[in-house]
């Protein structure tokens, strides 16, 4: 009962949120983001020293400045998500995306595609736009544990035609987008159990990487795309990289490996570039030994 009245209290905390940022001249919506950042990274105090935590096992030392700087762009994240899920289409129509030819291109040749990704910049204004673009997406996710908040979070992702995978019972689904010319969006950048991961490196550590990608353009021949979007001083910038080889050696868990290991490397890449950005306060190395000793 109590878990659901704090439901039900973020809930409504949220929806105020987004009239604020629904009312807000463009210009005054990332000083208001980096406010509320301010106010969760004062008020989030376990998730503040995961991210510092995090930032000692990356860096050989804790960087405040950098947890404070990545809680702002949470914040401003958040009221860019209210800001598009209420109507506005402003954010949207000042995105810029270069690559997503690469998407088309492949798809022409009629190859299924995916795109992997991470919790870099407004990740959910990502999708949208590329929708917007014609490029529609299934986006592979896990549900939050607040079910108000995930209606919003679904209602958001679907607004401009994407569809929502969730990850338990995915595969036939996954297959089912792959199959129908759906771009599929997959999350790489969070920590999975052993049986779904990797070992893999990432901004020096060794964490678990997500399989799911490797596997499906093993299984599949997809073309496999890098995509990120940060934020520039006129919106922001999603860049899709040219198609990621597949590599192929006839060992399919080497394979498996492989193929991982380049995915991680080239959003490690893109987080190194622009690490303030970045979504400090997940474990992403938890499940390795020489790093849960830090948490």
């Amino acid at each position: 009962m109590f878990k659901r009245g704090l439901w039900i209290l973020e809930y409504g905390f949220l929806l105020f949120g987004g009239l604020v940022a629904y009312a807000l001249p463009l210009k005054l919506l990332r000083p208001g983001g980096r406010v509320l950042g301010r106010l969760l990274h004062a008020a989030a105090r376990s998730r503040r020293k995961i991210a510092l935590k995090n930032t000692r096992l990356v860096y050989g030392h804790e960087r405040p400045e950098l947890v404070r700087r990545s809680f702002e762009s949470i914040g401003i994240t958040i009221l860019e998500m209210l800001r598009i899920l209420l109507g506005r289409r402003d954010l949207l129509e000042t995105t810029v995306i270069e690559g997503l030819e690469n998407v088309f291109r492949a798809r022409a040749c009629g190859r299924p595609t995916m795109v992997i990704t991470g919790h870099l910049g407004n990740w959910e204004l990502f999708a949208n736009a590329a929708a917007l673009q014609g490029c529609l997406n299934s986006l592979v996710a896990r549900p939050l544990d607040n079910p108000y908040l995930n209606g919003l979070l679904e209602r958001l992702r679907k607004k401009y035609g994407n569809s929502v995978i969730y990850k338990k019972g995915a595969l036939k689904l996954i297959l089912r987008s792959l199959t129908s010319f759906l771009n599929v969006v997959i999350m790489i950048d969070q920590g999975v159990r052993r049986p779904e991961g990797v070992i893999t490196d990432f901004l020096g550590r060794k964490a678990y990487t997500t399989r799911m990608p490797a596997l499906l353009a093993l299984k599949t021949g997809a073309a496999v795309f890098p995509g990120t979007i940060r934020r520039t001083p006129k919106g922001h910038i999603a860049l899709i990289g040219p198609q990621l080889p597949l590599v192929r050696t006839g060992n399919s868990e080497t394979d498996v490996t492989l193929n991982t290991a380049l995915y991680a490397r080239m959003l490690e890449e893109r987080v190194a570039a622009c690490p303030e950005e970045w979504l400090w306060i997940h474990k992403r190395w938890k499940r390795i030994p020489e790093n849960e000793a830090v948490w």
